[in-house]
């Protein structure tokens, strides 16, 4: 995390949202195995960064992904969870390869 923040301090477009979220899908990576992709349950990243609409979870990751700190691989069939690929953090501030 100590990447992420690091990267993120001269960002001005990340919000409060966007660093919820975050710590979220790293709290879900670190009790999941910590590959470098997740599948994590929507509710349950939500509930975790105190987000309560669907929408709004979608837009920041949306976000998080155009801005370099995730990929973002929506899934459009409900029974499939999205893909997160989560970037190695110790590549933040040197253009994150993803």
């Amino acid at each position: 995390m100590a990447g992420f923040f690091a990267a993120i301090e001269e960002d001005t477009r990340v919000k409060l949202v966007h660093i919820g979220l975050y710590a979220a899908l790293m709290v879900y990576w670190q009790q999941h195995g910590r590959g470098r992709v997740i599948f994590p349950p929507p509710r349950q990243i939500m509930d975790m960064a105190k987000v309560s609409a669907r929408s709004t979870y979608q837009r920041y990751l949306r976000e998080l992904h155009a801005y370099g700190y995730i990929r973002y691989l929506a899934s459009y069939y409900p029974p499939r969870r999205s893909a997160i690929l989560l970037p190695d953090v110790s590549s933040f501030g040197e253009n994150p390869a993803l």
